[in-house]
C-alpha cells in the first residue's frame, strides 16, 4: 500500500466523503465534550474573537464555537464534510491543513480534534509551522490526537473497507515535537475505552500558545 503523502490524502478524502452522512448523525463521544468546553472557556476568557478549525469533519465543534460568538472558519479535505459544515452556516473550505497560508489570514485560536494523527511524522513539522503561521501573536492552539506507543501505518475500516493512515506518538514524543513550535500551556492524558483493532490508545489533549 502506497504511503506517499499525496496517496494518504487521497485515501482519507475518499474515506471521509463516504462516511460523512453517517458521521453527521453519530453522537459525539462524551469524554470529548469537557475538552472542547475548557478550550472555549479559555478562548473567551482571553477575549479572543476568531477561530480556525482544521479537519473540521461535520462541523459540530465549529458550530458550537460559532454559536458562542466566535468568527469561525473551518477547513477539511472532504467535499462532503465541507458541504455539511456549510449547511450548518459555517464558513468552510476544502483545504489541506498543510496549505493554510492560502487562507491569507491569521486567527486568535486554532482547534484540531483527531485530524493530525493522519499526518506522517516526516510531514508534521511542516503542518505545525503552517498552524503557527495561521495564528495571531499569543494565539491559542488545541491539538487533540490519540497516543500510545509510537507507531504509524494503515488500518482497514471494517465497514467501508477503506484504509486510513495513522501516526501515533508517545506523550514524550508529541510534547517534544510541538514544543519546538509552541509554548505548552497544558497537557492532559485521557484514558478512553476507544480501541482500534489490536490497539488500545489514550487521548492526548495539548493546549499550546504561539511563541
Amino acid at each position: 500500500m502506497s504511503n506517499t503523502t499525496d496517496d494518504i490524502k487521497k485515501q482519507l478524502t475518499t474515506y471521509y466523503d463516504r462516511e460523512a452522512v453517517e458521521r453527521n448523525t453519530r453522537p459525539q463521544q462524551k469524554w470529548k465534550l469537557p475538552i472542547r468546553e475548557s478550550f472555549l472557556k479559555l478562548v473567551l476568557a482571553e477575549g479572543k474573537q476568531s477561530l480556525l478549525e482544521i479537519g473540521t469533519g461535520t462541523g459540530k465543534d465549529s458550530k458550537l464555537f460559532l454559536d458562542n460568538g466566535l468568527d469561525v472558519v473551518a477547513v477539511d479535505l472532504s467535499d462532503e464534510m465541507v458541504r455539511l459544515c456549510r449547511d450548518k452556516g459555517i464558513q468552510a473550505h476544502k483545504m489541506d491543513f498543510s496549505d493554510l497560508s492560502q487562507l491569507n489570514r491569521q486567527f486568535d485560536a486554532v482547534w484540531s480534534m483527531n485530524c493530525l494523527l493522519h499526518v506522517r511524522p516526516s510531514d508534521l513539522d511542516q503542518v505545525l509551522s503552517e498552524i503557527d503561521g495561521a495564528l495571531m501573536p499569543s494565539g491559542l492552539f488545541h491539538m487533540g490526537v490519540y497516543g500510545g506507543d509510537t507507531w504509524d501505518g494503515f488500518l482497514m475500516d471494517e465497514i467501508y473497507e477503506l484504509p486510513r493512515y495513522y501516526s501515533i506518538l508517545s506523550d514524550e514524543m508529541l510534547l517534544k515535537k510541538v514544543g519546538k513550535h509552541f509554548d505548552i500551556v497544558a497537557f492532559n492524558r485521557i484514558e478512553t475505552e476507544t480501541k482500534f483493532q489490536e490497539f488500545q490508545w489514550h487521548f492526548q489533549s495539548a493546549v499550546l500558545r504561539k511563541k
